[in-house]
């Protein structure tokens, strides 16, 4: 009956021992990110991230430009982005300038100036894709545009 008690007690304390310690790594929903700031976080690493561009495509086909290779988008948590022209620009009057950008509510859009979506489809530390549509008077269907970036180390 001793022995009884004593092991009881054994696996008691063990019991208690492993379902009162708590996992402190636990996050509460208090502080999960909301869509909308996991997407800033990615794209501004809640400060500023440097970006480059990889590839253009519309409607398939590589339009990427030589010159605007070697650009630094930076994009800024204050909802900010400045193309930094480098060494070679597109055009004459290329020059640095700075934009204003939004997130949907949902994270999967960016916004530009006149709420134009650019749907995020792939965005992860290192890259970031978009595709949004427009229309020309010269196409009677849409162009369909990826631009993909990766971060500069």
């Amino acid at each position: 009956m001793n022995q009884f008690f004593r092991i009881s007690a054994i696996v008691m304390a063990s019991f208690l021992a492993f379902t009162a310690c708590s996992d402190d790594d636990e996050v509460t929903p208090e502080e999960q990110l909301t869509p909308y700031e996991e997407t800033l976080q990615l794209i501004t690493n809640n400060s500023s991230k440097d970006w480059r561009l990889v590839k253009v495509l519309e409607n398939s086909v590589d339009e990427t430009e030589e010159c605007a290779l070697d650009n630094i988008y930076t994009f800024k948590s204050d909802l900010t982005w400045i193309e930094d022209i480098n060494e070679t620009p597109c055009w004459d009057e290329d020059e640095n300038a700075t934009y204003t950008f939004d997130i949907s509510e949902d994270g999967s859009q960016m916004l530009e100036i006149g709420d134009t979506p650019y749907d995020l489809e792939n965005l992860t530390e290192t890259t970031m894709e978009f595709h949004y549509k427009y229309f020309t008077d010269d196409e009677p269907d849409s162009v369909s545009v990826e631009v993909h970036f990766e971060t500069i180390n």
